[in-house]
């Protein structure tokens, strides 16, 4: 049996901490391969021009230098999907003020990031809140 609840269809806010919230659109398992894809592409391309363990790693030569390698793709990948997930799924936050105070700030590329290098942790909630639906709906077939 399949559950088709609001986590899958409706709009949801989710309590990052410290009085911060974020309203989430559903999210697809389609939508989330499709950025999931996009990201690792475009970490391929970012890790291959600014590393030197590109060349070295795809040569085949060294199993270290192609994991190492590999690690670096999946680090940026997780960066950018979690940027490209916020863009395409968050729909506005609460408590989140400007460097003058003014809140709420507006939900843009610029401040995401502000917000996830500045609080980890809540950039941690919203890749897991992400997540849930498209794990939740995989673990009951619904994939």
């Amino acid at each position: 049996m399949i559950r088709l609840g609001p986590l899958l269809t409706e709009e949801r806010d989710v309590p990052l901490g410290m009085g911060v919230t974020i309203r989430l659109k559903p999210v697809t398992y389609a939508g989330m391969k499709a950025v999931e894809a996009g990201a690792f592409r475009k970490a391929r391309a970012r890790a291959g021009e600014a590393s030197a363990l590109g060349a070295e790693a795809l040569d085949g030569a060294d199993p270290e230098a192609l994991a190492a390698y590999q690690d670096e793709i999946t680090g940026i990948a997780e960066e950018l999907m979690l940027d490209a997930l916020v863009a395409r799924f968050a729909v506005s936050w609460d408590g989140v003020a400007n460097e003058t105070g003014e809140a709420p700030a507006p939900l843009n590329p610029e401040n995401w990031r502000k917000l996830r290098e500045g609080f980890p942790f809540m950039a941690d909630r919203v890749r897991a809140a992400l997540h849930r639906p498209v794990n939740l709906a995989a673990a009951e077939g619904n994939a």
